[in-house]
């Protein structure tokens, strides 16, 4: 798996000559989930081993699509954590301190027996649940203790550098799979460079 990543804001003007700047998703807003590979991840050249990871642990990867988030942008992201993670404000400097690549996350067709008495609902309830709990705990501590193949636990440095943001509750999922891919992919923030 491969991942272009500009070094400087001249570079991603050179690339930026090579793609369009106005693309179309592959999105679906379906039975999906949010991840966000942090800056810290891409720093560190780590991006193809999580998704490696998370694509050989049964999840499909159906859109992906890298984002430099202004502060403002950021902080909207993440406000549901305001006043309840005493790390709120770290968190959010951690996702605009550089690049980070957002994922809308499904089930590989062949890992849920798709049941006629199941609801999207719940479909979409298991895709979270079950991403969420591949992604680890949100504390690198506890994931790297009791959960060392979790992407957390095996790529996270700390409590705000913990490798991946993902979506906590199953109502969430689409909602922030649009953040990423509706709201800032229309914007200046795509690619990681505004």
């Amino acid at each position: 798996t491969g991942l272009a990543c500009p070094s400087d804001a001249d570079e991603a003007k050179l690339f930026s000559s090579f793609f369009s700047t106005k693309r179309l998703t592959t999105a679906t807003y379906e039975e999906c989930t949010c991840c966000a590979i942090k800056p810290h991840i891409i720093k560190e050249k780590l991006v193809g081993q999580v998704l490696k990871n998370l694509i050989s642990n049964g999840f499909v990867v159906s859109a992906i699509q890298m984002f430099k988030m202004e502060r403002a942008a950021a902080a909207e992201f993440l406000e549901v954590y305001d006043g309840v993670v005493p790390e709120y404000r770290e968190m959010v400097d951690e996702m605009c301190s550089g690049p980070i690549v957002a994922m809308e996350i499904r089930f590989k067709p062949t890992s849920l027996r798709i049941n006629n008495d199941i609801s999207a609902e719940k479909r979409q309830q298991r895709v979270v649940e079950k991403f969420r709990d591949h992604a680890g705990p949100w504390d690198v501590n506890i994931a790297k203790e009791l959960y060392p193949r979790t992407i957390r636990g095996t790529f996270g440095r700390d409590r705000i550098r913990n490798a991946v943001h993902c979506t906590d509750l199953p109502k969430d999922g689409i909602i922030e799979v649009e953040y990423f891919f509706k709201i800032l992919a229309s914007s200046s923030y795509v690619d990681g460079w505004k």
